[in-house]
């Protein structure tokens, strides 16, 4: 099972990526990634997404690992580089 934008919408409307061009990591919510919605079913893997930091694009799992936090909590540890914030998408 592919897990998608719907996923992310009903476990907390957070999504974890890490550039591997930089290993710059940030959390995007529907404000930043306005894909994060109800019944959108694009999966992970298949969006394209570029490093606000160092301006790299492409898709994951080839330029970012993305990470579905499942609360704020494991979002802020997962910023902060800590490596027990559990499953990768």
């Amino acid at each position: 099972m592919s897990v998608t934008l719907h996923t992310v919408w009903s476990t907390g409307e957070l999504l974890g990526v890490v550039c591997f061009g930089c290993d710059h990591r940030a959390v995007l919510n529907p404000a930043e990634l306005p894909g994060i919605r109800r019944a959108n079913m694009t999966r992970l893997r298949d969006l394209k997404l570029r490093c606000a930091h160092c301006s790299v694009r492409g898709q994951a799992p080839e330029q970012f690992l993305v990470f579905v936090p499942p609360d704020q909590e494991a979002a802020d540890r997962f910023v902060r580089g800590r490596d027990d914030w559990g499953a990768v998408v």
